[in-house]
């Protein structure tokens, strides 16, 4: 196979290129966007090498001022053990909380210490292929719980031929966590794949298709797969504004209820403002039919702004509405949330990281009719330092507050905590 850089005006990777691959892995995950009560810290990124250099020489047309803080310190850090195109970087984590008002079960939460252990590795081939493992062992004090062990692994990659991009995304997950939306700690296993695909048409015009496969099994609850396919044409009016339309169109089987299709039609705008100040948004419509013979209509919106006034001052603010598939049998969760975050350097060691969020959750039957509504309402911070040069120790505290027209999955927790994270 001839490889070969593409020199278009219209660069693959602004127009689509990792953009699509985060499309695809956007239609995979679909189905996991189930709330976690308990905090979760920054994740290890599992970028592979060549996109996270077209992702830094396009940051001036791209909408997305920012470069993630961990693939920033990851990128400058030497390669210890490395042979030939291979690397191998190892991980580990530590994090410890003291929770109050977390659910075991509906109606029924407690206090209690949680300690994680989240040792790990990340393989690297040459720059276009990456690997992750993160185990995690996870240790309640309270007999309410249960202890797990949960896994996950990634593997991604790309590839270029002539003017066409492709993007491999896999992934496997086990984990045992604190739901929102089922009230108690709860194990759920997915399995995910996704394929990317796009090309330059010419100086302003280019496309960008998706594949992907989403299987999640939950204890006690319903089980599904998700199939989707997607088509997105972008045209770029100058060299920073960027406009696409296009469709994502879906299959769901269900094991408990009736299986769902759904048309997803929207447009989307990537505009870099200025060098400081960047936006993406997306509006449009779904459609959902069901087995049964009813179909929902919904409409479907999103918008992202990032300003970063100062190298190490960091604003942004989302609005974001979606559908998918509850664990619920029969019914849809329609989701709508707003956020805003802030990234503060502080006397050139500390890093403040603050975060709130609003959300509301309409547990939907394929009447139209609301069973149940969520109103979550979640803050956050975190205070790092370095550690080691190649560590940190944080602090952190999340407070979090659901108000259910259910009674019983109402919950108001506290969580205070600190963590220990280090990468090679």
């Amino acid at each position: 196979m001839k490889i070969k850089k593409h020199k278009s005006r219209l660069r693959v990777n602004q127009g689509c290129g990792w953009v699509s691959l985060g499309l695809a892995a956007l239609a995979v995950g679909r189905m996991s966007a189930q709330q976690s009560v308990i905090y979760s810290g920054p994740l290890v990124p599992v970028t592979p090498e060549a996109t996270r250099e077209e992702r830094q020489q396009d940051l001036t047309n791209s909408p997305s001022v920012f470069i993630p803080a961990s693939e920033a310190i990851r990128s400058d850090l030497p390669q210890i053990f490395r042979n030939g195109p291979l690397s191998f970087r190892p991980h580990f984590g530590y994090q410890f909380l003291y929770g109050t008002g977390i659910q075991s079960t509906p109606a029924i939460s407690g206090k209690t210490e949680i300690h994680t252990l989240t040792p790990g590795f990340l393989l690297e081939y040459g720059s276009h292929w990456a690997f992750d493992y993160t185990p995690s062992f996870v240790f309640y004090s309270n007999n309410q719980f249960r202890d797990t062990v949960g896994h996950s692994l990634t593997l991604s990659g790309s590839t270029q031929y002539e003017d066409w991009q492709f993007g491999l995304s896999q992934s496997y997950n086990l984990a045992d966590q604190v739901l929102a939306e089922t009230g108690g700690q709860t194990q759920q296993e997915s399995f995910g794949t996704s394929l990317s695909a796009s090309r330059t048409l010419n100086d302003k015009m280019s496309a960008e298709f998706g594949l992907a496969q989403k299987m999640q099994n939950t204890g006690g609850f319903q089980n599904s797969t998700d199939w989707s396919l997607s088509s997105f044409l972008n045209y770029q009016f100058w060299e920073r504004l960027t406009v696409s339309g296009g469709a994502v169109l879906g299959y769901v089987s269900l094991d408990l209820g009736d299986d769902q299709t759904f048309q997803n039609v929207s447009t989307r705008v990537k505009w870099r403002v200025t060098d400081k100040l960047g936006l993406s948004a997306n509006a449009g419509g779904e459609a959902r039919e069901f087995g049964n013979g009813g179909t929902l209509f919904s409409p479907v919106y999103g918008l992202n702004v990032e300003y970063q006034p100062r190298q190490r001052t960091q604003f942004s603010f989302g609005v974001n509405s979606s559908i998918q598939p509850s664990l619920y049998q029969g019914q849809v969760t329609e989701i709508t949330s707003v956020n805003a975050s802030l990234n503060q350097r502080l006397f050139k060691k500390f890093d403040l990281s603050l975060g709130a969020s609003f959300g509301v959750t309409e547990y939907t039957q394929s009447s139209g009719r609301s069973n149940r509504r969520d109103e979550i309402n979640s803050y956050n911070a975190r205070l790092s330092h370095p550690l080691f040069k190649r560590g940190t120790l944080a602090a952190i505290y999340q407070f979090g507050d659901n108000r259910s027209s259910l009674g019983k999955f109402t919950y108001r927790t506290d969580q205070v905590g600190a963590e220990f994270n280090y990468a090679f």
